[in-house]
């Protein structure tokens, strides 16, 4: 009988193993399979755990239409609730209400989505109702706390002076967000939850700026995002470290940080380089691109590649359009791209090793081995 890398970590989970038995033996089976001559598919192939089996798929249906038909039906409840109570006992509260049915009915989901959570993620370990029912989670504690804001400070504001601004119900409401991704972290681990908690700065950051009267779609916010994207990519980077080979579940983790760093870094990037019209404009997307390309080698994640290919591919489509190629220049573009990521990723491992030839020794020891 053979085991999995997920098995051993499920082990040592489960308190079977320690921690440092663990990597001791996955350490072990990857020098086996290196002095064989065999490659561990995980080092190179970026493998995450998202499904275990059809079962996930299933399963994730009906936690869905549960949640959903409680959110409706607890709302509707709720809804009638508070309207047969006494209008005397909630003239404290102004015009608005401590709780009205959106914050009670978004609460209450959170908390079944985190009770479900307790036996499908701590017991089952299924990987893809995991991954949804923490995002269920999260979503529902942001909606509480930034409808809670609206509807005690802006609802009410003519009586209590508080500031209407839009920028704090989105700060709170992101305040919310982190806070319950830690808490879901420290509880249940799923490698996802680093990532979301760092998402969580995007709305945090974005209701700053709109305290500072700059909209989302100024150069400002969009630095703003880069950096974001930066410091993600710096803990990707540090998770990665920890464990070079990639055999433990924070590669899990960095695989969904890398994700996240590229969606903050590559929008923006392409945002501030305006419209693609010339064959100049379309040579400096495709530039950028190839060093995007590079990066991805170097680190062994795809995750700028797949993020940044549309931009390549609509700026080659530029290139052809604009030199008078005029029969069907985004096929012919699409083709040229898509072919040249599909050599790129059957020659991977020789192109990675010889990149990874032309990098300092001591920075080679923070990247998987080519």
């Amino acid at each position: 009988m053979s085991y999995s890398d997920t098995d051993i970590e499920d082990a040592v989970e489960a308190g079977a193993i320690s921690r440092n038995e663990a990597d001791r033996l996955l350490a072990f089976l990857a020098g086996e399979n290196a002095a064989s001559g065999k490659r561990r598919a995980r080092k190179s192939e970026e493998q995450f755990r998202l499904l275990t089996g059809f079962n996930d798929i299933f399963i994730s249906v009906v936690l869905m239409l549960v949640l959903g038909s409680f959110l409706y039906i607890f709302q509707t409840v709720s809804e009638d609730l508070l309207l047969s109570v006494p209008a005397h006992i909630t003239s404290g509260f102004g015009e608005s209400r401590l709780f009205e049915s959106n914050q009670l009915s978004t609460l209450a989901t959170a908390i079944l989505a985190w009770l479900l959570a307790e036996y499908f993620t701590r017991k089952r370990r299924m990987a893809l109702p995991s991954i949804l029912l923490m995002l269920v989670f999260i979503l529902c504690v942001f909606i509480t706390f930034f409808v809670s804001y609206v509807s005690l400070m802006i609802g009410d504001a003519g009586t209590r002076g508080s500031d209407p601004d839009i920028g704090w119900p989105v700060i709170v409401g992101a305040c919310g967000w982190i806070a319950g991704t830690i808490l879901h972290w420290l509880r249940f681990r799923v490698p996802i939850g680093f990532a979301v908690g760092m998402a969580g700065l995007v709305p945090l950051s974005f209701g700053g700026l709109q305290l500072c009267g700059i909209t989302p779609n100024e150069v400002t916010a969009q630095m703003v995002m880069i950096a974001l994207g930066l410091i993600s990519l710096a803990a990707a980077l540090w998770w990665d470290s920890r464990n070079t080979l990639r055999i433990t579940r924070d590669s899990d983790v960095a695989f969904w940080l890398h994700l996240l760093a590229a969606t903050l870094i590559v929008h923006p990037v392409f945002a501030q380089l305006g419209h693609t019209q010339t064959v100049a404009d379309g040579a400096l997307v495709l530039s950028i691109y190839l060093v995007l390309c590079l990066i991805s080698i170097v680190l062994d994640r795809r995750a700028f590649m797949i993020i940044a290919l549309g931009y390549s591919v609509y700026a080659a489509n530029v290139i052809f359009a604009v030199s008078g190629f005029d029969q069907f220049p985004f096929a012919v573009s699409a083709f040229s791209i898509g072919g040249s990521l599909l050599l790129l990723s059957v020659m991977w491992h020789p192109a990675r090793r010889t990149v990874m030839k032309a990098l300092p020794e001591r920075l080679k020891a923070y990247f998987p081995p080519a």
